[in-house]
């Protein structure tokens, strides 16, 4: 099951990583995001994450590893 982890508090820097990997030891020393697992950072929050608090946070490309739009898209009214 995958969680969130903050590595900054920039747009898009919280980045899914994975609870269970033998990596990740809680609390986390580092994490792999799912988006570059070969670039490990050292999380601001040691513990995982289920849902990222402020949507602006979530990284795109990990977004897009689990099936999730890139881009929330606004809804348009149309009066008829």
């Amino acid at each position: 099951m995958s969680a969130w982890f903050v590595r900054s508090l920039d747009h898009g820097d919280t980045h899914l990583g994975d609870p269970e990997d033998s990596a990740v030891v809680r609390p986390a020393p580092a994490v792999a995001p799912r988006c570059a697992p070969d670039a490990p950072f050292h999380p601001m929050n040691r513990r995982p994450m289920d849902f990222c608090f402020f949507e602006w946070q979530m990284c795109r490309d990990c977004l897009a590893v689990v099936g999730r739009p890139r881009d929330l898209r606004p809804l348009l009214a149309v009066a008829g």
